[in-house]
């Protein structure tokens, strides 16, 4: 083939691999923003088309493709190590795929035409399997990985290597070319069922983590609730003392004694009501738990509720919008000059309003309608998962920053 046809087929044929490549990562990734994706594109584009053209050497045009892989992914949501495994994971595909193209024929085809045919084999190739493993493993929303991710990453980095060895050593026959490049495919298809294990368990242990965190909340308020009766015990047992003394007092006319005395069992009796008490169980065990760690860090916390006492909704999902709001809330101000927390919950004719606002310091950081945590990659689960309860429930979250405060406002119907 000329070199003109060559840079040609090369123009088209990486064009439709970015494209096969965007299919991939919305399979497992959501997408961040258009606009940013067509620059990733196109510098991944740029990147390994001119690597391909420039330089001819085989590691070269390997690492930026890889780069390339990268920085497409660049454009989606997802932790570091779960873009890394993808990248990878793709790249052996594409491999796969291309040594498939390549050995396709039991000899060259004469025709100046070989090249192209060959890209375009391996373009089709790996576009059926991407749309094979969508189909199968496909899955959005999570944005990290747990358990032993690496051993994935090491199965498809030995793949790689495999078809490289294969690729380099020319005088192999076709047809056990052919069959070990198909068995890498399929092995590395494989591979995107322990891929979604992972994605399950790392789902399970986030669960498991609102749960722990809800029997922490009810810890806390059996224990202050024992803590409260016990000194109401204590007020009641010794209540003939006290009108004992009382009495003395009031006969020997020492009225700023008897004023005294009655503060200091108000302090007993007000040290032994709950810091927020609606009347809902539900609501006061979640928002005591919070308001005693804003005690702790020194935050002011000032609430606004009003909810019925029957105020129907499943605790589980109740303290996983209250509880992500929350944290968010309480983790951001802390950073600020000055670190307030604003509660007001409304429950009316089967609506229920949550606004929650805070104080902070610094840039909001996001991408599209994602929001970036500045805490760790795996920490930003916050509002999505506050998010995805309000879809539950038909509902529509609101965010807003402006200034020094970030308010978030929850709509839900029960």
């Amino acid at each position: 083939m000329a070199a003109a046809e060559d840079v040609l087929v090369s123009v088209f044929m990486e064009l439709a691999r970015i494209a096969v490549i965007i299919i991939y990562f919305k399979s497992f990734c959501v997408l961040l923003s258009r606009k940013k994706l067509v620059i990733y594109c196109t510098l991944s584009y740029v990147l390994t088309l001119a690597g391909y053209l420039i330089f001819h050497n085989v590691y070269i045009n390997i690492s930026f493709t890889l780069i390339g892989i990268f920085i497409i992914a660049m454009g989606f949501s997802g932790s570091k190590k779960k873009k890394l495994l993808l990248v990878i994971m793709c790249y052996a595909i594409l491999f796969a795929a291309d040594m498939l193209a390549s050995f396709m024929f039991d000899e060259k085809p004469e025709s100046t035409g070989y090249e192209l045919i060959s890209s375009v084999m391996s373009v089709m190739i790996s576009y059926v399997v991407v749309i094979l493993i969508r189909g199968l493993y496909g899955k959005k929303g999570n944005n990290g990985l747990t358990g032993q991710w690496y051993y994935l990453l090491l199965v498809a980095l030995l793949s790689i290597g495999i078809l490289h060895v294969i690729y380099q050593s020319r005088s192999l026959p076709r047809e056990p070319v052919m069959i070990v490049s198909t068995m890498v495919l399929i092995l590395n298809v494989i591979l995107y069922y322990f891929y979604n294990s992972m994605m399950d368990a790392f789902t399970y242990n986030q669960e498991n983590i609102l749960l722990k965190k809800q029997m922490d909340i009810y810890d806390a308020q059996i224990r202050a609730d024992i803590d409260n009766n016990r000194i109401i015990k204590s007020i009641r047992h010794d209540m003939k003392h006290h009108i004992r003394e009382l009495d003395a007092l009031i006969d020997n006319g020492e009225y700023a004694e008897i004023k005294e005395y009655l503060s200091s069992m108000m302090e007993d009796i007000h040290s032994a009501q709950r810091v927020i008490n609606t009347g809902n169980n539900y609501f006061d065990a979640i928002l005591n738990y919070y308001a005693d760690k804003a005690v702790q860090r020194d935050i002011e916390f000032k609430t606004d509720i009003i909810v019925p006492e029957d105020f129907n909704m499943r605790t589980y999902d109740l303290n996983i919008i209250m509880g992500n709001l929350l944290d968010n809330a309480l983790e951001n101000t802390i950073k600020a000059n000055k670190s307030n927390v604003n509660l007001s919950i409304r429950y009316a004719n089967g609506l229920l309003d949550i606004i929650v606002s805070n104080t902070y310091q610094g840039k909001i950081q996001k991408e599209s309608n994602h929001f970036i945590s500045s805490k760790n990659e795996e920490h930003g689960f916050g509002i999505e998962n506050v998010k995805r309860m309000v879809e539950k429930y038909n509902g529509e979250i609101n965010i807003d920053y402006d200034g020094n405060m970030f308010t978030a406002r929850v709509v839900i119907y029960i």
